[in-house]
C-alpha cells in the first residue's frame, strides 16, 4: 500500500492518516513539557508510566492532533505521538501503551 492511498473505498477517510510517532529526546525537552511556556498548552501527569510522564494537551487543535505524551526512564527520554484518532481520549489511551511497551524494552 502506497501512503495515503485507502485500503478500500468505503474506509473512512481519517484511517488512511491515522500516525504513531516515538521520538527520541532529551532531558531540556522535558521539562518544557512539564511546565510549557505556552499558555494554551495544558499538562497533565501520565501516571504509571516509566519513572515520570505527562500529557501536553493542545486545546482547540483538530481532533487526533492534539496530544503528546513526554516519558522519562532512567536518562532516557522520549515523546509518543499518536495522529488521526479524533476521540482525545482513546489517543491518549493508546499513547500510554505504547509508552509503556516502549519502556519495556529500555
Amino acid at each position: 500500500m502506497r501512503s495515503g492511498v485507502p485500503l478500500a473505498k468505503n474506509i473512512l477517510p481519517f484511517v488512511v492518516w491515522c500516525r504513531v510517532a516515538l521520538t527520541i529526546s532529551n532531558e531540556r525537552a522535558f521539562g518544557y513539557a512539564k511546565t510549557p511556556v505556552v499558555s494554551s498548552v495544558k499538562t497533565m501527569p501520565a501516571s504509571g508510566v516509566c519513572d515520570d510522564a505527562v500529557y501536553a494537551v493542545t486545546p482547540g487543535v483538530t481532533p487526533g492532533l492534539g496530544t503528546s505524551l513526554y516519558v522519562k526512564k532512567g536518562s532516557s527520554y522520549f515523546v509518543v505521538h499518536v495522529y488521526g484518532f479524533p476521540d482525545q481520549t482513546k489517543a491518549m489511551a493508546m499513547e500510554k501503551t505504547l509508552a509503556l511497551l516502549a519502556c519495556s524494552k529500555l
